[in-house]
């Protein structure tokens, strides 16, 4: 089960695509990179306990 990483706009997904790479060379570091998740990426909506069982078992996991 895959999923495309989701940004709260364009803007957003280019700063972080800056930041990601300045992380990777190493100017920028991992508590500074949490952040820029926190502030970039969109929180998926909650899920019940009622459908996170029915997922279970539609995929058959534990």
């Amino acid at each position: 089960m895959s999923s495309k990483v989701q940004f709260k706009s364009d803007a957003f997904e280019a700063i972080h695509a800056s930041a990601s790479a300045l992380h990777k060379v190493g100017a920028m570091d991992k508590a500074t990179m949490r952040s820029f998740d926190e502030t970039c990426l969109s929180t998926p909506p909650g899920l019940k306990p009622e459908q996170i069982k029915q997922l279970r078992e539609t995929n058959r996991v534990s």
